[in-house]
């Protein structure tokens, strides 16, 4: 199989999208009237009555600033004239594998804090918490750290309408996650000319995407038959048809948080 990791060319254009994101949240503390922008990753999600946790996403507007899509618990502190701060939270125990030591294209552009223990994290973040806004998904009191003013429209409102242009890094990876899934897709198709079930056409596409299913970007529409009627078919069927007569298939990949979406008919 062809190997579509994008590797370390992606940070050409890296030290660039950084020096627009500082400008970006320039402007945003500037209207909301606050010195200090500190962005939540995010934390994981516990299933009801389980001990098991739902696949988690990061909030992007931590994936803008770094390609860490899967490291719950990290704080990103930007102040307009300092080099970021990045609270890498490195956790230890004998459940999980902890997350591997920061390292990579984008690591020189931050200062970064590791911490093993969720109670560190508060001494990293400015001692003005009054003059902090927090950005990110909070569902505990501790998540906040302290800071009062959680996700302001004034300041929202300006990152959200800057995200629809994209820097050059941006680009760079939209265009990863493209040729990522087209490779998806043109396995995909070949699957569903051997005549394999949807089950299997999606098995075929994870393993030439390179991703198992809670890295996809959206769940698969892979739907044979009649099943294609059904604007968004959520099902796999183990069973192959006695006819595969048509086959319609909604699929991307991602890159550093960025998202591919790419569908195609076939008969």
């Amino acid at each position: 199989m062809t190997n579509n990791r994008p590797g370390a060319a992606l940070g050409a254009h890296y030290p660039a999208h950084v020096e627009k994101l500082k400008a970006r949240h320039d402007r945003a503390l500037d209207v909301a009237g606050a010195s200090h922008a500190v962005i939540f990753a995010g934390a994981p999600k516990l299933k009801f009555l389980d001990d098991y946790y739902y696949a988690f996403t990061a909030n992007p507007h931590f994936a803008s600033w770094l390609p860490l899509t899967g490291n719950p618990h990290c704080y990103l502190v930007y102040t307009p004239g300092e080099t970021p701060i990045l609270v890498y939270f490195q956790e230890k125990d004998y459940w999980h594998a902890p997350p591997a030591p920061p390292s990579g294209y984008w690591a020189d552009q931050f200062d970064i804090r590791i911490v093993h223990e969720l109670e560190d994290i508060p001494k990293h973040l400015p001692a003005e918490r009054d003059k902090c806004i927090l950005i990110g998904e909070i569902d505990d009191e501790a998540q906040a750290c302290g800071i009062e003013r959680v996700n302001p429209n004034s300041a929202l409102n300006q990152l959200h309408y800057a995200r629809a242009r994209k820097t050059a890094y941006e680009l760079d990876c939209l265009r990863a996650a493209s040729v990522r899934g087209a490779h998806g897709h043109h396995a995909a198709q070949n699957a569903f000319r051997e005549g394999k079930s949807e089950y299997d056409i999606h098995l075929d596409y994870c393993r030439a995407v390179d991703h198992v299913e809670k890295e996809l970007p959206y769940n698969n529409i892979i739907a044979l038959n009649e099943h294609a009627a059904i604007l968004h078919y959520q099902h796999l069927s183990r069973e192959v048809p006695a006819t595969s007569r048509s086959f319609l298939i909604d699929a991307g990949a991602a890159v550093n948080g960025y998202a591919s979406d790419i569908t195609r008919t076939y008969s």
